[in-house]
């Protein structure tokens, strides 16, 4: 039998880990916010940066809330209950929490719509290329209600009872596979639009544009993973996970953009003198012409003079 640790213990691992987690996420939403209320940043770009600091504000507040409600669970079973029988390890073993796993889900819907976006925008608006994507999400969807609904039924048994579990391993498959297949997705949109570019400069300034995109999907996916891999073989110490989740569901999507508007992601490359990637923004005016501009906006457009005029057609603009 596989080791594993008390419930007690894992949850008294998971809301630590979470604190920890959520004191980043404060860090990096209030990044996003002052480089996001900029208006010369996001001049060109209103609409795809409010969508973005909308969705950004109500995970965060989802967040917040579910690291309010782990706060609770842990009074309630080491101090209101107490005289439980069995103790605190029986105590979170056997309750389900309903609320805080229904937020928590909630954000991991959202968290997975905002990639969705991100590829349909980057993709030029192009929902053929996201249909893929669009199945997974409303799979998940689908399985985190069954989920919500089954917590709800059961909520005084342990998570995993056959009728919650299968619901939850479901849900967390579909996330999974989302994640993969909207960061290979976005990716493979700024790998094409390398091929694009004629300077070694700017094929290593998409390079690392990549490099970001498939980073911050991997820390998601491989907990994730993780997670899932615990709950299938019962384990108590997968709840650190799903703590860690929490956040990591809220503040992965939004760490690229922050990343890029502070210039973190910088190599060198500049054009006409300005850094390309301090404000992700790389354009080359002469045959052909690739930008990514971001508020995470990718913008890839191609510009071929012919009989001295020019003619340009935008493929995609995304929060990246």
């Amino acid at each position: 039998m596989q080791a594993d640790i008390s419930a007690d213990v894992a949850y008294i691992g998971g809301v630590w880990a979470e604190g920890v987690l959520y004191g980043f996420h404060i860090i990096v939403f209030g990044t996003l916010c002052k480089i996001y209320l900029n208006k010369s940043f996001i001049s060109g770009r209103e609409v795809s940066s409010a969508i973005l600091l909308s969705f950004s504000f109500i995970m965060f507040a989802l967040s917040t809330t579910h690291v309010a409600l782990a706060v609770h669970e842990l009074l309630q079973g080491f101090v209101y209950n107490r005289d439980f029988v069995g103790g605190p390890s029986a105590f979170f073993r056997q309750n389900v929490f309903p609320p805080r796993k229904a937020v928590y889900l909630l954000n991991t819907f959202l968290g997975d719509a905002m990639l969705v976006w991100r590829v349909y925008m980057v993709w030029g608006r192009n929902w053929w290329i996201c249909i893929p994507a669009v199945l997974f999400l409303i799979g998940t969807i689908i399985c985190g209600i069954k989920t919500i609904v089954a917590n709800a039924t059961y909520s005084a048994a342990s998570v995993f009872t056959s009728d919650i579990l299968s619901w939850v391993t479901s849900t967390f498959a579909l996330t999974i596979a989302t994640q993969i297949t909207t960061t290979f997705l976005i990716a493979g949109r700024i790998y094409y639009a390398s091929r694009l570019s004629r300077g070694g400069k700017m094929r290593s300034y998409y390079m690392s544009l990549i490099g970001m995109v498939v980073e911050s999907g991997a820390i998601y996916t491989v907990v994730a993973l993780i997670q899932l891999i615990m709950e299938v073989l019962g384990m108590n110490a997968g709840v650190i996970m799903e703590f860690m989740l929490s956040q990591l569901c809220a503040m992965i999507p939004i760490l690229i953009v922050v990343r890029v508007g502070l210039g973190l992601a910088h190599d060198g490359a500049t054009t006409q003198g300005t850094p390309v990637l301090s404000t992700l923004r790389a354009v080359n005016v002469e045959e052909k012409d690739t930008m990514f501009t971001s508020d995470g906006s990718a913008t890839v457009a191609l510009s071929r003079t012919t009989a001295g005029r020019s003619s340009r057609s935008h493929l995609g603009n995304t929060t990246v």
